[in-house]
C-alpha cells in the first residue's frame, strides 16, 4: 500500500476528524477522542517542562493537547497538507516538520515521545 498517497487523499477532506480516521459512519466520536487524549495525556505522564516528539502527528488534533502539558511538541507528518494545518493553528509551543520518520534525525533529546 502507498501510504503517502493513502494519507494524500485524506487529507483533502475538510473534517479534521475524517482526515486522520477518528470519525464512525462518517461522524466525529467525541467521547472515544477525548478519552485517547486523556489517556495519552496521563499516561506520558507530561510534565510542564517535557520536550515531546509526536510521530506521524497528522493534523494535530492530539499534537495541539499535548502541548497544554509540556514545554514544546515536536510534530512530525509527511503529509504537506497536515503540516500546515498544525502550523495554522499557531501554538507557540508546536514545532512541525514535514518528513517521513523514517528520514528524521534530531540532535535534540526528548523526554516523551507519542508514536500514535
Amino acid at each position: 500500500m502507498n501510504w503517502q498517497k493513502y494519507w494524500r487523499q485524506r487529507a483533502k477532506n475538510k473534517n479534521l476528524s475524517k482526515q486522520v480516521g477518528r470519525t464512525r459512519h462518517g461522524k466525529e466520536i467525541k467521547k472515544i477522542n477525548n478519552f485517547l487524549v486523556k489517556y495519552i495525556i496521563k499516561n506520558l505522564k507530561l510534565k510542564r517542562s517535557d520536550i515531546c516528539l509526536d510521530l506521524c502527528c497528522g493534523n494535530g488534533q492530539i499534537t495541539k493537547e499535548i502541548a497544554k502539558h509540556c514545554k514544546e511538541v515536536y510534530a512530525v507528518d509527511f503529509e504537506k497538507k497536515f503540516i500546515n494545518q498544525i502550523g495554522n493553528l499557531k501554538i507557540k509551543n508546536i514545532k512541525a516538520f514535514c518528513k517521513n520518520i523514517k528520514d528524521i534525525q534530531f540532535k535534540k533529546k526528548f523526554d516523551k515521545i507519542l508514536f500514535y
